[in-house]
């Protein structure tokens, strides 16, 4: 196994966030600066969010909705978009929020040498060495999913000294006593855009939380000193870090919660002061280390790949694509799967638009849930890499979604079903955010994340499963049917958008639009929720729901995508000017990925104009985007383009360089520069690496799946391995290739028929459950 495919390392400390290296448990994140004399781990807890539970709406929004879609029918798209934007929106999200920074003052500070700072993909441990002093000091930290804290230990080869503190951002109040330093503090009341209320008028404010840091063992002294404790001559100690807030679900006001959230971090810290290190260490890796070493890309191992992971970067920046080091692309595939395991365990709240790690009171984005394409990006990987347990909290918050969000579909739009617009929160904000309509006017998020749903059946087929999630797919579709309308024969939405993007409006020609009648991705999605729900029944034998019969009557009066001039797929179903040609979203191509609507066997056309609507999107764009581009072309059969957009996705984005422009790339920690950061991009890239070697969308016209195997193997990577990837049919599948021989074990879970499809040739292969079948074949 080449190990640098699993570690990321660095020869100075941090100065800036961006350079820190991140660790997580799914409820808890920090970054780990790697100081010499000052370490700095900020803080985060995945409930630490503003705000309270609210249900809103607006009275006029249905009345104002048609006449936006009078507008769009007599063809006046600047004024439709004018008036959506000011007349549609209805509140905003609440925004995720720091605990916190922990800081450690060293004593006795020393010019440091050798210095080595280490993530350890492998067991999710961050070390960092040197010398200082004339004695050797080892710092480690790890975040345990086990025990629900986050452990950081000292050692030095010299005694030493520290002072441990909080810096915090909220109101509350420090102590420090014994051997415990904590801090009590409350989330703003609000938090968002330009208003931040951290208590309103009549006393209320958002969530309380308790973050607190206990020295559980050392060889030293400990010295409570106002809000600080000192750790003073010690050769070893260590720290465990506890934070809880009184969060209990979307719909209890936090200032009328139960909850103990002091009682809760006083029982973790005390169960890791009776562990110990040696058991915590143990139970945080039995936990951990399976996990990650369910799946492996290897590569032969180079002399480049020894060196740090920002000069690694500059080496591929400063290469051509097809001379990037394998290795690299197999860290940044590591890492997407790291990141998923740290931000996203069971009963934990999903991975939002920075993962779990955010330093900031106002953060970009209000680090929400985005989920016109970002929150869904965060959880493409998860199946086909061997982490389908990691799906769990996303599932779980759509599904709660699905609960409040039936009232978003009756007040707004007098319909059945639910629906949600293009941002959500810990609250579950269901209803149109303010602002523009090229993201406000979108409530087709729904039955994107029926797609989450079906495809986790698809990966793990469960009757039982299915039977459960029905509901939430139905309701999907039930809000669908309710708001599409019939023109010249075809069912379409009106008004519709095709998110964050414009076309130039051909009534007035100095401005944009985005408000247009039956755009590609809401058909495309409405489509694909139809057949779903159509499946699902049929599958559990449900004949009598309506829901059911009207979608099968619906489903082929759909309007269908069109061609335009340049052989390009129209966004708007007509063939409007584009804004932004090289536009960051691929809204439109949704139906080649993630979805299988574009296929070479189903549209061959569409599959055709897809291809060409990527290629006049071009290669370089924020970084998220070039995620979906790469798992585009990926899709598209293209591994040597999937190079080059990693090439692109791997430029070295300086932190100190500005924090908002439009073309992405990589910080100096590996994570995702829109800029600023979002870990989305992470998740894309990763989902896109794994496309290459496997991909299981399509099936047979007898409902066999199609098995594709190496069908985008870049042609540069001469000889690898790649362990633990998932198809579709409960299928593992584990590759190796050397020249132009390729090999792959495939398992079932299930006895099953598929068509397996080779680089030089296709077969029908029968599988047994738990048998290896092997294949063979050549590029």
């Amino acid at each position: 196994m080449n190990l640098f495919s699993h570690l990321m390392t660095t020869d100075a400390p941090a100065d800036c966030w961006e350079k820190a290296y991140p660790v997580g448990c799914g409820r808890l994140g920090g970054m780990i600066y790697g100081g010499t004399d000052v370490e700095l781990i900020p803080l985060n807890e995945d409930t630490l969010w503003s705000g309270v539970p609210l249900s809103e709406t607006r009275e006029t929004f249905y009345q104002d909705y048609r006449k936006v879609r009078n507008l769009v029918d007599a063809g006046e798209y600047a004024e439709a978009t004018d008036y959506a934007s000011e007349h549609l929106g209805v509140a905003d999200s609440a925004s995720y929020q720091p605990a916190g920074d922990l800081r450690i003052d060293f004593a006795g500070k020393g010019k440091a040498e050798d210095y080595l700072r280490t993530l350890d993909l492998r067991n999710a441990l961050c070390t960092t060495v040197f010398r200082q002093d004339g004695g050797k000091v080892e710092r480690t930290v790890f975040a345990s999913y086990p025990d629900s804290v986050i452990v950081v230990r000292l050692r030095s080869e010299k005694k030493s000294s520290c002072c441990l503190s909080f810096q915090v951002q909220m109101d509350g109040r420090f102590s420090a006593a014994h051997n415990t330093l904590s801090f009590s503090g409350t989330m703003p009341f609000k938090n968002r855009n330009k208003e931040l209320i951290r208590t309103a008028p009549d006393g209320r404010t958002g969530l309380r939380y308790r973050m607190a840091c206990r020295v559980i063992a050392t060889d030293g002294r400990i010295e409570p000193h106002g809000d600080m404790l000192k750790l003073a001559d010690f050769t070893d100690a260590v720290l465990a870090v506890a934070i809880r807030s009184n969060f209990r679900d979307y719909r209890t006001d936090p200032n009328e919660s139960p909850v103990r959230e002091d009682l809760l971090a006083e029982q973790d810290l005390d169960n890791a002061e009776k562990a110990g290190w040696d058991l915590l260490f143990k139970r945080h890796t039995a936990d951990y280390a399976p996990l990650y070493a369910r799946s492996v890309l290897d590569f032969p191992e180079t002399e480049a790949d020894k060196r740090t992971l920002p000069e690694r970067l500059n080496a591929a920046f400063n290469a051509k694509p097809e001379e990037i080091s394998p290795a690299l692309c197999a860290l940044i595939y590591h890492f997407g799967r790291y990141l998923t395991i740290a931000a996203s365990r069971p009963g934990t709240q999903a991975t939002n638009l920075q993962g779990i790690w955010n330093p900031l009171l106002r953060p970009p984005w209000a680090s929400n849930y985005t989920v016109n394409i970002n929150t869904e990006m965060n959880y493409w990987p998860t199946e086909q890499v061997s982490l389908p347990e990691c799906t769990e909290p996303l599932l779980r918050m759509v599904r709660e979604t699905s609960e409040k969000a039936v009232y978003a579909a009756k007040s707004l739009y007098h319909a059945g079903g639910w629906c949600l617009h293009h941002n959500s929160d810990i609250w579950h904000f269901c209803v149109p955010a303010t602002g523009h309509a090229t993201w406000l006017l979108w409530p087709m998020a729904g039955g994107w994340f029926c797609r989450h749903f079906m495809e986790h059946y698809y990966f793990h087929p469960d009757k039982t499963y299915l039977r459960e999630i029905y509901p939430v797919v139905r309701g999907a579709a039930e809000f669908f049917l309710d708001i599409l309308r019939e023109r010249n024969g075809k069912l379409e939405t009106c008004p519709g958008t095709s998110p964050e993007n414009g076309f130039k409006a051909p009534d007035r020609a100095d401005a944009g639009s985005a408000v247009a009648a039956g755009p590609v991705m809401d058909l495309s999605i409405i489509r694909e929720t139809f057949s779903e729900t159509l499946e699902a029944a049929e599958i559990l034998g449900i004949a009598d729901d309506p829901v059911v019969k009207r979608a099968a009557e619906a489903l082929p009066r759909l309007a269908e995508p069109k061609i335009g001039p340049d052989g390009q797929i129209l966004e708007y179903g007509e063939d409007f000017p584009e804004l932004d040609i090289h536009h960051r979203h691929l809204s439109h191509l949704y139906g080649a990925y993630p979805a299988a609507e574009f296929t070479p066997e189903n549209n061959p056309a569409l599959y055709r104009a897809a291809i060409r609507t990527l290629e006049r999107r071009g290669d370089q764009s924020t970084g998220w985007a070039m995620g979906w581009r790469a798992a585009l072309w990926a899709r598209f059969r293209d591994g040597a383009h999937v190079c080059e957009i990693l090439h692109h996705f791997l430029q070295p984005i300086d932190p100190t360089a500005g924090k908002h422009f439009w073309r992405g790339g990589i910080y100096p920690n590996g994570l995702d520069a829109h800029p600023p950061f979002q870990i989305d991009g992470n998740y894309g890239v990763a989902a896109a690496i794994a496309e290459l070697f496997v991909q299981s969308h399509k099936r047979t016209p007898e409902g066999n799946v199609v098995l594709d195997l190496y069908p985008a193997l870049p042609p540069f990577w001469k000889e690898g391995s790649f362990s633990g990837l998932r198809a579709r049919g409960d299928i593992t599948v584990n590759l190796s290739w050397s020249g132009e021989t390729l090999e792959a074990d495939i398992v079932s879970a299930s006895d099953r028929t598929v068509k397996l499809v080779l680089p030089d040739r296709t077969e029908t292969l029968t599988l047994k459950a738990g048998e290896t079948v092997r294949a063979s074949g050549r590029r």
